[in-house]
């Protein structure tokens, strides 16, 4: 689905890119990639999720977060000090809510539409409206043009024209939910390769990649990874659902003498409603990736031969000159790491890459 706001020409702000004969094109939104029936194949949850990946690298999810976290009690005790119903104070923090999370979003899609389009050239998916090019040939300028929305892109930049299938019904792993997905925002976001290359690291819990993988070996590996790296900043996640429990208990607390005198106002049931929005806070932040450094991310990936950008396996490729292995999903230049550094007192088995 292009996006065009009914004019016949992309919406920049809902991100845009040029195709490879020049002309503006608009990118797919995640949300509609959500609902594709293909979201039904493993292998088309990972390139959502690395389209994902790509646009909340370029958000700021943390420092919003935190920001409506604080702003909220600030919000009702200058209500309570300025004698201005509570209710306004409710609605003011919801409005909030709303308008900053939707414009985190946009940013996010605008920042990052260049980077969507290449992670979905890569599977052979079309970055305007997610035809696949498998069974298309190219036209004589090496260039695939999509029947679709008409977009034209080489041939080149597609590394594989994987065909997807689309199941109806059940008998497939859910895709990761929205309150899930949410994780992803708090903390390490965007991580260097071996040749100064910036990109998305992979998500440190590694939820989609487990759910692809069928090889025993590999999944093995990615719990290994998953446990190690998780340890890392678990203090400042404590931390966090501790504060943002904390908060939840307050509003509970200021809402006590409210339930006494008028149990069914409509301000009882708001400050309810906020109290479970902290508490659903508080557990986001205990399932995120706040405080896992990109250092230990890296070696607890690499240790086990998996890149630290798409968690794909490494294993079975050969070092280039400069000793890297690039990565063959995204391209990620790697150099196995030769030893424990010395924060680390029991270092995991190196998995080593096999020519």
């Amino acid at each position: 689905m292009n996006e065009t706001a009914g004019t016949g020409r992309p919406v920049k702000w809902l991100g845009v890119t040029n195709d490879d004969r020049g002309t503006e094109r608009g990118v797919i939104s995640g949300a509609s990639l959500r609902r594709d029936p293909r979201m039904a194949d493993a292998r088309f949850r990972v390139v959502v999720d690395r389209v994902r990946r790509q646009i909340v690298s370029r958000g700021r999810g943390p420092l919003i977060a935190i920001l409506m976290g604080v702003s909220g009690p600030v919000i009702v005790f200058g209500s309570i000090k300025l004698r201005v119903p509570l209710t306004v104070a409710v609605l003011v923090i919801v409005l909030l809510a709303v308008v900053v999370g939707r414009l985190l979003v946009l940013r996010g899609r605008r920042r990052s539409a260049p980077a969507v389009s290449t992670v979905m050239l890569a599977d052979g998916l079309c970055p305007a409206c997610s035809y696949s090019f498998a069974g298309l040939g190219p036209a004589e300028d090496g260039c695939f043009e999509c029947p679709e929305c008409g977009a034209a892109w080489n041939a080149s930049r597609v590394v594989r024209r994987t065909h997807f299938e689309e199941v109806a019904g059940t008998g497939f792993a859910a895709p990761v939910r929205w309150w899930q997905r949410i994780g992803g925002h708090m903390g390490l976001r965007r991580l260097k390769d071996d040749r100064g290359h910036e990109g998305p690291a992979a998500d440190a819990r590694l939820r989609e990649a487990l759910r692809a993988t069928s090889d025993p070996d590999r999944r093995a590996r990615l719990l290994s990874a998953r446990r190690r790296t998780t340890r890392d900043g678990v203090i400042l996640r404590v931390a966090l659902f501790l504060l943002y429990s904390g908060l939840a208990g307050f509003q509970v607390w200021l809402l006590l003498p409210q339930l006494r005198s008028r149990p069914y106002s409509v301000m009882g049931v708001l400050m309810i409603v906020g109290a479970f929005g902290f508490l659903w806070l508080a557990q986001a932040f205990l399932r995120s990736n706040a405080g896992i450094r990109g250092k230990t991310l890296r070696f607890e990936m690499l240790s086990r031969a998996l890149c630290p950008r798409c968690a794909a396996d490494l294993t079975g490729l050969v070092p280039e000159p400069d000793g890297c292995l690039v990565c063959r999903e995204c391209a990620a230049a790697w150099k196995p790491p030769l030893a424990a550094p010395a924060d680390f007192a029991s270092p995991p088995v190196v998995v080593e890459a096999r020519a």
